[in-house]
């Protein structure tokens, strides 16, 4: 059987790490191929991730694993995932992610649970809501989004909460 190798990334809130995952058909053997510093940047009152450093980070984990395997077969990539970015119709990033660390999203809780209350959201994802989480990054994410494009038009599906902006 060939080797499979398989890279696993793990972006965490302040470093990062690459996991390289090599399994004969017998044995499964793991080393870590690349570590590195992953820090959200304060602009203001605000914080964002600096995404450009994080797939620069990427690449430098890609290349380290496959100076050791030859190839990758695959590639995780693991976050606590309630940060995003937003693209246009091209594929372009309209700007940096914010970072779940901001408390940007406090000022808004109240007007999420205009729309939803807490025990609907909690019915609908089966977690206890935080202004931390996706959704209140999301509904926050609104009104940056129509100050930079208000001809864009998106739809955003999480937790199962279509969420529709223009």
């Amino acid at each position: 059987m060939k080797t499979i190798n398989v890279l696993a990334v793990d972006y965490g809130a302040s470093e990062g790490k690459a996991v390289l995952a090599a399994f004969d058909g017998k044995r499964l053997t793991c080393s870590e191929v690349h570590r590195f510093e992953n820090y959200a940047c304060r602009i203001f009152s605000n914080m964002y991730w600096d995404i450009l450093m994080l797939f620069e980070e990427l690449k430098k984990a890609l290349s380290n694993a496959v100076k050791i395997s030859g190839d990758i077969t695959g590639l995780g990539i693991d976050s606590w995932a309630s940060d995003f970015g937003v693209l246009d119709s091209q594929g372009n990033l309209l700007g940096n992610p914010n970072s779940y660390l901001s408390d940007r999203t406090l000022a808004i809780v109240d007007d999420v649970y205009d729309i939803y209350s807490s025990y609907e959201l909690f019915k609908m994802t089966g977690i206890e809501p935080h202004f931390r989480f996706g959704l209140f990054n999301l509904y926050s994410t609104q009104n940056q989004i129509s100050a930079l494009a208000k001809d864009i038009e998106y739809d955003i599906v999480i937790f199962g909460i279509l969420l529709s902006f223009s």
